[in-house]
């Protein structure tokens, strides 16, 4: 299982200091560049300015270029800045491919870019009964990605017990996954990624990016 840490900074100053920490971090396999958090215009040149530094700062440490929409308004340019970050070197990109209108296309034009991917899913809302679950992850199978991610908000017990079950189908699959409890109550959840088959988790060195994220420390003491 790979360990990745979100980059959440606002300005281009705060994302290196954040890449050279993952660097240095031996705990750390790989980043994320969460670029909806950036404070100034995310366009297409500013996507160019920054992710190839980003790239020589994290030492060869690869790095997902993500721009999260689920929870908030769609981007009529959201194809357009995954593309230009596979054009600019991103290793990996992550794909809502349930919002997306043509996941498969887009997937496929980031594959010809030499981009891997993640078709990912985000339920802030809660977490959905286990064959509603299986139904969005064929879903996101199908979408030709790499790795499927679904992430669900953990209220309960009851719910890390679903997203736990959730792996248990997944891991039948014989594909790439990560299935992530979110919320407080998902930080238990969270720390049994690796035990429940996770092929990548998310953790944080200092600030988190969602609630309940554990840190490197106590994920690594999990091992």
């Amino acid at each position: 299982m790979r360990i990745a840490v979100p980059m959440m900074g606002k300005e281009a100053e705060t994302l290196m200091r954040q890449a050279r920490a993952i660097a240095a971090h031996p705990g750390v396999d790989m980043a994320e560049w969460r670029a909806d958090a950036l404070e100034r215009a995310l366009t297409p040149d500013a996507v160019c300015a920054i992710l190839p530094a980003l790239l020589r700062a994290l030492a060869g440490k690869p790095m997902i270029f993500t721009l999260r929409t689920e929870g908030g308004a769609a981007r009529a340019d959201y194809a357009a800045l995954l593309l230009t970050a596979a054009q600019c070197g991103a290793p990996w990109t992550d794909v809502e491919a349930l919002r997306c209108p043509d996941a498969a296309g887009l997937i496929a034009s980031l594959h010809a870019q030499g981009c891997r991917v993640i078709a990912s899913r985000h339920d802030f809302t809660g977490t959905p009964a286990l064959p509603a679950l299986l139904d969005q992850a064929r879903a996101l199978r199908q979408s030709g990605a790499d790795m499927i991610k679904l992430a669900v908000t953990a209220r309960d017990q009851a719910d890390i017990q679903t997203a736990r079950a959730l792996c248990e189908r997944l891991r039948e699959w014989g594909l790439d996954y990560a299935v992530i409890p979110m919320g407080e109550t998902g930080h238990a959840g969270r720390l049994q990624a690796r035990a429940w088959g996770c092929a990548l988790t998310f953790c944080r060195l200092d600030c988190p990016s969602a609630p309940g994220q554990a840190t490197v420390e106590e994920m690594l003491r999990q091992a």
